[in-house]
């Protein structure tokens, strides 16, 4: 595996950036096991799923980070085990909707919660449909996408990944090529195209040469764009706005399992980042925006490094600025490890936190992470 940082440094303006001066992160436990499961935040809102398939939503202290249990509102129950669908509920970008995966007569599928209003169903079966993520759009619909299983009449299994407008929920697009995996598909800030990864052959002779690459597609044409063209394997990609390229699109992947790629203006361009950790596996990045000691708006990103691919083996959570520089957030030791997963970034009043669930009973844990907002 190639941990060298700065493969390639053709990416306007990352030169300077560093953490926050004096940033001193503190990792604390907030809650008892398997109550806030796979928290999402929306501002200093926050929506969560128990153990016992509830579907909640509560305020977050603005000043710790807490997520005040106390003030919570139930959104819905019969939500699907996480086990079965790996994805809890999520905010609809841009809006204040909730989307879910729920199970009515033992099959899972698609549901929202609108402000003001009842749980509604989008999708029914025989499909089982797993939600992935949701965009609000232009004309104040819903685009949603998720993962779609059908047993045949033959006894074939049909599956894919796929999005809907909840406009005209029963017409579905297939992402072509789409993984299967946890989080395999993102929205491009500023759109409604999507960001993934597919394979493409890469030799243009007999000999096949299958390479994942990074791909947008438009929901409104249906048209792929291929973004890289290197021979890397790529997983978990997204797009962002980098402040230090005034704004322009930049695109990430995990490649080859353990480090974060950015791609610059072109697909010949890269930095590659990677904290300085000995556990060679990276999951689950996230990318939020912090300032640095000069008080300058910069771009972050937090992942976990794990030991292995086994989701439950040891790990540790990193905050990796845009040139490099690293900090690490979990408290784990060598006597205490974390087993953290799913890390989220939430902008209290002057400070990021930094959410994650821990260990096999998945606690959820809050780190200070000591970086000022923007």
């Amino acid at each position: 595996m190639d941990r060298a940082m700065w493969k390639a440094v053709v990416f306007a303006g990352v030169v300077g950036l560093s953490l926050t001066a004096g940033a001193q992160p503190v990792d604390e436990q907030v809650s008892a096991g398997l109550e806030f499961l796979d928290p999402e935040f929306r501002g200093l809102s926050a929506t969560y799923q128990d153990n016992n398939r509830w579907i909640w939503q509560a305020p977050v202290d603005p000043v710790t980070g807490v997520i005040l249990s106390s003030q919570r509102q139930l959104i819905d129950g019969q939500a699907t085990s996480l086990l079965e669908s790996f994805q809890g509920p999520e905010w609809v970008r841009g809006s204040d909707r909730i989307l879910y995966t729920k199970t009515v007569d033992s099959v899972p599928n698609l549901w929202i919660k609108r402000p003001g209003m009842s749980p509604a169903q989008i999708t029914a079966p025989p499909a089982a449909r797993y939600l992935l993520t949701g965009i609000l759009t232009s004309r104040g619909t819903v685009k949603v996408v998720y993962r779609r299983k059908e047993t045949l009449a033959g006894g074939g299994l049909s599956q894919g990944v796929y999005w809907l407008d909840t406009a005209t929920p029963s017409v579905e697009h297939l992402l072509p090529g789409a993984d299967l995996g946890v989080a395999p598909v993102s929205w491009i800030p500023g759109t409604e195209d999507l960001v993934y990864t597919q394979q493409h052959d890469m030799d243009p002779g007999p000999r096949e040469q299958w390479v994942s690459q990074l791909v947008r597609l438009s929901t409104a044409t249906g048209a792929i764009t291929v973004l890289t063209s290197d021979l890397d394997a790529k997983e978990d990609s997204f797009a962002f706005q980098a402040p230090e390229a005034q704004q322009a699109l930049r695109y990430a992947t995990v490649v080859n399992g353990g480090t974060l790629r950015i791609y610059g203006e072109s697909a010949a361009a890269w930095v590659d980042l990677q904290p300085p950790s000995q556990l060679g596996f990276m999951y689950s990045p996230e990318v939020f925006q912090a300032r640095d000691s000069q008080g300058t708006v910069r771009t972050y990103f937090v992942v976990v490094m794990r030991a292995s691919t086994n989701p439950g083996d040891v790990g540790e959570v990193w905050v990796l600025g845009l040139n490099g520089s690293a900090l690490r957030v979990d408290g784990g030791t060598a006597s205490q490890p974390r087993q953290p997963a799913d890390p989220e970034v939430i902008a209290g009043s002057s400070e990021i936190f930094v959410y994650y669930n821990n260990s096999a009973n998945l606690a959820l844990w809050r780190s200070r992470t000591g970086l000022a907002v923007p």
